[in-house]
């Protein structure tokens, strides 16, 4: 009965199940804390034996000693946290650090800060703050700011209204510097809303997007190819093997992330973005020593590591929950549904991102309902239509901000596809999210969403036994290619 405990199983699957109930324990902390962090290296030596001596055992004994340094790990940030609670209602100066391209609306300027001092003690956490007036700030930015420090909200620690500003020191960030100089040479040939777009779809900026085009886009769930996301990565990295595949792996390798390690240092390190640099990190690692990773064990190694980074991401963290809930759609969901409907064949273009779109939608539906109150129902329709255009929109965009450089005028034509394709996808979204049904009022509650997670996950499963977990499989594995 009990023969599996001794049964040897892939290491692999351990760290994966450490990994998974670490998270686990990090969000079980925003509710109860363990003071005792001093513990957590001895906790980590029974995991690494049982890694060293993969046995179904294991799966206990990690399982328990992750959640366990979880709950450690998050309870030392909460413990943190709990620094702040003095200067409650008390009007205080700070200074810190711009973490996120500030946001401009209502001649207010909107920012999050890091690296937080009071009195010259350093904070830990992040903080909202809204300025009484608009500011030419940027990410990577040091602010002081003088008001009445209040309670957080979300992931924040502290937030602070309507705040006096009193200077700034500016970042050195080249990677930003690069941004706004390519930003610069596109001012000469495009519109607004096309350079908003081009900006969007290209690094991830989105400050600039007309409150109309933004309402439109959020209406027809189209946003999230205009913010900084991992799909703007994943179609950087796809390119860049294919440039470099003729040269050696080892000087692939070293390209790509240096293309990774840029291009986040352009657009920023949101919960997104550092899901996406760290999956696509693990991947490269994986394919230079030859090896694949398994979706399972890939998922739960990404959302420890981010954790780690930032343990506010487990406490709500919107922008990280929809990335991995989405993600995971894409990675397994999707590859499921086609493996069970349509077999091993690869998918074309509009069977791949209709596939994939309904996955993401079908996993992150219950999120958005719960934190929104609300889910767009044309999403589907709006991403099958728009998608397949943003590696070909981006890849103008590079070419008509280069062109741009030598002469407008040469740059002209480049312009006028973009601001073609911008007239397009910003009709599709408007035209989409103009009926009164576009978006779907829906009250959702947290058993509601685990009631929805445990039958869905349920049914995948039973998709995977039934296609014998061929969609987890690399294409190239022999029991994708066997015949039935």
């Amino acid at each position: 009965m009990f023969s599996w405990l001794q049964k040897h199983i892939h290491p692999s699957w351990l760290i994966a199940t450490a990994c998974l109930l670490f998270v686990v324990g990090v969000a079980v902390a925003a509710a109860w804390q363990w003071d005792a962090l001093i513990v957590a290296p001895f906790l980590c030596l029974p995991i690494v034996f049982c890694i060293w001596r993969p046995r179904g055992y294991g799966f206990i004994i990690v399982a328990l000693l992750g959640g366990g340094i979880g709950l450690l790990w998050g309870s030392a940030e909460q413990i943190k946290l709990r620094e702040y609670t003095p200067y409650y209602g008390k009007t205080v100066q700070i200074t810190g650090t711009v973490s996120d391209d500030p946001k401009v609306e209502h001649r207010t300027t909107s920012v999050q800060l890091r690296s937080i001092k009071i009195g010259g003690q350093l904070f830990s956490g992040k903080l909202w703050v809204s300025l009484g007036s608009e500011q030419k700030i940027m990410r990577e930015d040091t602010v002081a700011v003088y008001g009445k420090l209040e309670p957080g909200f979300g992931v924040f620690a502290a937030t602070m209204y309507k705040a006096q500003f009193l200077g700034v020191q500016k970042g050195t960030s080249i990677a930003l510097g690069v941004r706004e100089w390519f930003k610069s040479q596109l001012e000469k040939v495009l519109n607004v809303t096309a350079l908003s777009l081009s900006m969007g779809f290209l690094t991830g900026e989105q400050s600039q997007l007309p409150p109309e085009v933004d309402k439109a886009f959020r209406t027809a769930g189209l946003i999230h190819i205009v913010v900084a996301s991992g799909y703007n990565l994943t179609v950087l990295v796809q390119l860049a093997r294919r440039l470099f595949s003729a040269w050696s792996h080892y000087f692939t390798l070293l390209a790509t992330v240096g293309l990774i390690l840029f291009f986040i240092g352009i657009t920023g390190l949101s919960p997104s973005m550092t899901r996406a640099g760290i999956v696509s990190g693990l991947g490269l690692l994986a394919w230079y020593y030859g090896r694949t990773m398994h979706p399972f064990v890939l998922l739960p190694m990404a959302a420890a590591i981010t954790v780690i980074m930032s343990p506010s991401y487990a406490w709500g963290d919107a922008g990280w929950l929809l990335s991995f809930a989405s993600f995971a759609g894409v990675l397994i969901v999707a590859g499921t549904l086609q493996h069970y409907f349509f077999g091993a064949k690869p998918p074309g273009t509009v069977r791949q991102v209709l596939g994939e779109t309904v996955a993401a939608w079908l996993c992150t539906f219950p999120v958005v309902a719960l934190l929104f109150g609300s889910v767009s129902s044309v999403a589907i329709v709006a991403n099958l239509l728009v998608v397949p255009l943003i590696p070909a929109f981006m890849l103008l965009t590079c070419i008509a901000g280069l062109l741009a450089v030598v002469s407008p005028v040469l740059a002209a034509p480049v312009a006028w596809l973009l601001e073609m394709l911008t007239r397009y996808i910003v009709g599709v979204a408007t035209y989409l999210s103009s009926f009164e049904w576009s978006s779907l009022n829906i009250g959702f509650t947290w058993w509601m969403a685990a009631v929805f997670y445990v039958v869905f996950a349920g049914l995948i499963l039973y998709l995977l036994r039934a296609t014998k977990m061929r969609a987890l499989l690399p294409a190239y594995h022999p029991r994708n290619t066997e015949v039935d």
